[in-house]
């Protein structure tokens, strides 16, 4: 899905487009995945990343897609109904992706993601339990003059996904890779 990267200045009007879009009809979102990580950990959207990833409950698929649909985006051929959507438009003649993660409910300590980084939603082996402790309530941040939500507690979270060393700029699959054991994210560092 990875399509090619942008520079930092157009994919941060894509994050500002679309938080200013999703402040209109919840508060029921947030940054996720790189995104998170670059605002996190470099107050920005990490240079060269190719889309903008949001986190929200499954019951606001229909809603939000609305919304992006009547504002200029369309479908990409990811949208797996209520688990990951993908949507494109163009800024600046460039165009830009949004990745839509959409959680389940588990229990009282998770939320299940069921596409993530592995896209396997009909597998449960891959999906991943993230901590509601970490991810709820959602708070807002300022970011260029617009509000943006974050999860509670992002340090947690770019540990938990990324973790121990996430504040170094890694390259996936070259110098980390990451599993699923028990639905619980192991990011494996390679000869680094």
């Amino acid at each position: 899905m990875a399509g090619s990267s942008l520079p930092k200045e157009v994919n941060s009007k894509n994050l500002i487009r679309v938080c200013n879009l999703l402040n209109t009809i919840t508060d029921e979102y947030a940054v996720f995945f790189g995104t998170m990580l670059g605002i996190h950990r470099d107050g920005d959207v990490i240079d060269g990343d190719d889309d903008c990833d949001f986190y929200l409950p499954s019951k606001l698929y229909n809603e939000v897609k609305n919304l992006l649909l009547s504002n200029g985006y369309t479908l990409s051929p990811y949208d797996t109904k209520d688990t990951f959507t993908q949507f494109k438009t163009i800024i600046d003649s460039q165009e830009v992706l949004i990745d839509l993660y959409y959680y389940f409910d588990y229990d009282e300590d998770y939320v299940i993601d069921k596409w993530n980084f592995f896209g396997q939603p009909h597998n449960p082996d891959k999906w991943i339990a993230i901590p509601k402790h970490a991810l709820f309530d959602f708070k807002p941040v300022t970011y260029k003059g617009t509000t943006i939500l974050t999860p509670n507690n992002p340090e947690y979270l770019c540990k938990y996904l990324y973790g121990e060393r996430y504040k170094e700029k890694l390259i996936k699959g070259k110098e980390y890779t990451m599993e699923i054991i028990g639905n619980f994210p192991q990011i494996i560092y390679i000869n680094t």
